[in-house]
């Protein structure tokens, strides 16, 4: 049996420049800690969402978080206003891209997204993440989107043997 729905979730196709200050900020100092050029003429799809959490008594809290579609990368983040937490990886280092609904914790908390698996952070450790959207066509056109970038892992394994 499912639990009930802890957030509301709207996701928006946007411009790159149309990311909340914090991402912005965060993403040039990610890169630049990492030695990667500015990423703005790079992107291809941004994506933020807005998540209300369903509370009953109390005021909602609310969470932002967006994903960035680059030619070699995959940038995404979540940001409360107090603490903002950015995260990219390699397309060619990506093994999987799971609607959340699929995956073995779904049945655990009812929400809308992507599991995702593959090298986290640019640092060589292999990781599993959630990336939340909105049940809605501009959720679904992201989830599209980022299973299409995902190489199958024979493409990778050609990439790096010898």
């Amino acid at each position: 049996m499912l639990s009930r729905k802890i957030y509301s979730r709207s996701t928006r196709e946007c411009k790159f420049e149309d990311l909340k200050t914090q991402f912005l900020h965060h993403l040039g100092t990610y890169n630049q800690r990492r030695m990667i050029d500015d990423i703005k003429e790079d992107v291809l799809f941004c994506f933020q969402t807005i998540s209300h959490k369903n509370r009953l008594f109390f005021s909602p809290e609310v969470e932002f978080s967006f994903v960035c579609i680059t030619k070699k990368y995959l940038y995404w983040g979540t940001t409360d206003l107090t603490e903002t937490y950015i995260s990219a990886a390699k397309w060619i280092e990506i093994e999987e891209i799971c609607d959340w609904k699929n995956s073995i914790v779904a049945e655990f908390s009812r929400d809308y997204g992507v599991m995702a698996l593959g090298l986290t952070n640019l640092n060589g450790y292999k990781g599993q993440w959630f990336i939340a959207l909105s049940d809605d066509v501009v959720g679904n056109k992201c989830i599209q989107l980022l299973k299409e970038f995902v190489q199958p892992i024979q493409k990778i394994e050609e990439i790096y043997s010898p």
